[in-house]
């Protein structure tokens, strides 16, 4: 169990399971990990309407800042370039990750 506590609950169609407690060795090694990649391969996020999916990428972007995931690495290619260019809507929200200590990698065959 390495500290922690849990509890299986079945809602008749998944297993739940809640995790509880500290582990003092574990929580550091967690802390100064950095384990989650993000591929993005559009400007959009979806398909179907374009202004939607525009403005449901500006939001994922927003929400990545303010999560607690420790994300490595946000790695842009083909249509996703465009969010990592001159005049994107979510410059500010990669800076703000940037800062954090995420990795932006674009595609430079995408960028051509």
């Amino acid at each position: 169990s390495q500290g922690y506590d849990y509890t299986v609950k079945n809602n008749g169609l998944e297993n739940i399971i809640a995790m509880t407690g500290s582990c003092g060795e574990c929580a550091e090694a967690a802390e100064d990990k950095r384990d989650v990649a993000i591929l993005v391969k559009s400007d959009l996020f979806g398909s179907g309407n374009d202004e939607l999916g525009a403005i449901l990428m500006k939001s994922f972007m927003y929400a990545l800042t303010e999560l607690s995931t420790n994300i490595s690495h946000l790695i842009f290619m083909n249509g996703g370039v465009r969010l990592t260019t001159e005049g994107s809507p979510v410059l500010e929200h990669l800076q703000v990750l940037e800062e954090s200590g995420v990795e932006i990698l674009s595609c430079g065959t995408c960028l051509d």
